[in-house]
């Protein structure tokens, strides 16, 4: 499937504490595994997995000045985020007798730089829900290379110098959230409008126009 990158800033708005923020997979072929019969069973490898090893994935509403999407966090993301990994937290939570974990909880309100992976089923409405591919906590500017503390610099499409973690340090396009919703949803297929066209375009709040 065709797809491509963008990066963005975003703040996590709402972590939902009543939904699975983890899942199982086999310790052998790293599939997801089912829970069957009393036993935890991969159906890849064709054998009962008594300990199977616990992967984050949670989907949180981001947002920021003009805007918001829902956004996958997978695991390598959510260690990131919180230096730990899903089994260390698991444990944690268990010790606490909690019924959903602090840590992950606290992720609310947390500002982030992120690249979102845009697939084909992003466009024409088909899929409005956006995957993380990378992330690093904070909103990062080309002027400082720092994290700041507010979303107050992203009203307008800007270059933004990403940390090492994101990858090579690099001048990128940095994208508002619903600039990429609005963009996705018009349209019809990856092809149709290749994503780097975005920097020939222009927002004014919710409504797109070509530069002139």
């Amino acid at each position: 499937m065709e797809q491509t990158e963008v990066i963005t800033h975003a703040n996590i708005r709402y972590v939902d504490d009543k939904a699975p923020w983890y899942y199982q997979i086999c310790t052998g072929c790293k599939q997801q595994i089912q829970f069957k019969g009393g036993d935890f069973i991969c159906s890849k490898c064709i054998r009962r997995i008594p300990e199977p090893e616990k992967r984050f994935k949670i989907s949180i509403p981001g947002s920021d000045e003009i805007g918001g999407i829902e956004i996958v966090l997978h695991d390598r993301e959510i260690r990131t985020l919180l230096g730990e990994r899903a089994e260390t937290v698991y444990q944690q939570q268990q010790k606490a007798c909690t019924s959903f974990p602090k840590k992950v909880k606290d992720l609310e309100k947390t500002n982030i730089t992120v690249k979102l992976l845009i697939t084909e089923a992003n466009f024409g409405n088909q899929e409005s829900v956006y995957y993380a591919n990378n992330i690093c906590k904070g909103i990062y500017s080309p002027e400082t290379e720092e994290a700041e503390c507010s979303t107050t610099h992203i009203q307008t499409t800007t270059q933004v110098i990403l940390p090492n973690k994101l990858g090579k340090k690099q001048l990128r396009n940095c994208y508002p959230l619903l600039f990429i919703f609005n963009f996705c949803l018009k349209q019809q297929s990856m092809s149709s409008y290749h994503i780097d066209g975005m920097s020939e375009l222009n927002f004014q709040s919710p409504q797109m126009v070509k530069k002139q």
